[in-house]
Formats: C-alpha cells, structure tokens, sequence
C-alpha cells in the first residue's frame, strides 16, 4: 500500500512538473496564455488559463496533476475535458488547446498535423519516451535528443549528449538539390525528345502520332509500306 502511494505522489509531482513547464513556455509566447507577473519570491506567481483534452484513461491523473500545481499556482486555471486520445491530439493540432493527454505516440497518418510547429512530449513511463526516440533515430534525429527523464542522469552524460548535435553531419541539402535538379533536367530533355520524335512531320506531311492515330480510328485500313 505505501509503495502505491508513493507511485501516485510520484505520478502526481512528475504532471506538476509538466504542467508548470507547459505554463512557462505558453507564458514566454504570449497571447492569451498564462503570463508571469514580478514578485519579489524566488518563484513569479503565474496566472491565465491552460485548456487540455485527450484521454479519458488519464483523467483521475490529470485532475490529481492539475490540484497539486493549483497548490503552488493559484492564479492558473487549468481546464481539461477528456473526450479520447484521438481527440486531444486534434485539438492540440488545431490549437483548441494548449496540451492533450494520449495514451499513445503520435500516429505516422497525423505527423503532418503537427508540421512545423513545436510539441513538448512528456512521459510517466521511459519506455514511450524510447518510442519516441526510436522513431526519431529512424529519420537521423536522435542526436538532438536530450534524455534527462531519470534522476540518476550523471552530468557527464548530459554534456555528451549537448555536444552530440554540433558533431552530427549535417546533410549536404544544396549538393544534394542540384544533384537531383540535373536528374530531373536529363530525363526532362529525353521526354523532350521522344514527344519531338512522336510530332516529327515527314515528306509525305505526316507524324507518326498522326499516322498511329489515324490506323486506331481505321483498324480495317490495309497497311502499306513506304518506298
């Protein structure tokens, strides 16, 4: 019984911990985010309103997530509705709502939603969070990762894993456009030439395209050849 209870005071600080990060960058982007305003603690005092929807599975968490940052952040509403995992990722895609809770990675088939915008992927277990990373290392991008999900990360790591994207090769993107630029203008030039050759009009004042569709209307016509 005590160690369930430390697991769900342990679920419950690590959604605190997410939500308070998600208030501080919804903060620094303005809008009608949650802002910070000065004070004179050590922690500034945040205030607005956070909306959230996803997973039902995860409601009783997120509630339990949301009181115990109310304790230390009074002055933040944070609302959120359920409705299902595919909901919550929609409505974060769309900009309903500032965050969703989704009981799964998001789906290849909803990557384009999210195309150039930025999403912070939080995790109770590390085993989406290599999901994640897996996904990520198929398309040449783990080097940007920074894993620091467990407490036990030593600094040593941490500082490997800075200086791995300034090691990273970089991919030759202007070498490798004019590559396939002279590609595509090689196999512009044969098409070229084949649609010339169909359209080439001989002495007697007719092209092959002429000839071959004159045969398909007049498939009864004796043929003849030329001198």
């Amino acid at each position: 019984m005590q160690r369930r209870r430390i697991q769900r005071v342990t679920t419950a600080g690590l959604a605190t911990a997410a939500i308070a990060s998600l208030v501080a960058a919804c903060g620094s982007s303005g809008g009608g985010s949650p802002s910070s305003s000065s004070s004179s603690s050590s922690s500034a005092a945040l205030s607005g309103t956070l909306n959230g929807s996803g997973s039902t599975f995860q409601l009783t968490f997120q509630q339990e997530a949301i009181s115990g940052f109310k304790s230390v952040q009074s002055g933040v509403t944070v609302n959120y509705g359920g409705g299902g995992s595919g909901k919550g990722r929609t409505d974060l895609a769309s900009g309903v709502v500032n965050y969703a809770g989704s009981d799964s990675t998001i789906p290849p088939a909803e990557t384009a939603n999210f195309k150039g915008k930025t999403v912070l992927f939080i995790s109770e277990k590390k085993a989406a969070l290599e999901v994640v990373r897996r996904r990520l290392a198929d398309i040449k991008l783990d080097a940007y990762c920074l894993e620091v999900h467990s407490d036990k990360a030593r600094k040593t790591e941490v500082i490997e894993q800075l200086k791995a994207p300034l090691a990273a090769n970089v991919p030759k993107t202007q070498a490798k456009w004019q590559a396939t630029s002279e590609s595509l203008g090689k196999s512009r030039l044969r098409l070229n030439e084949y649609v010339e050759a169909l359209h080439y009009r001989y002495p007697c004042e007719l092209s092959i395209y002429e000839c071959t569709g004159w045969l398909c209307r007049n498939p009864a016509a004796t043929a003849a050849r030329g001198p």
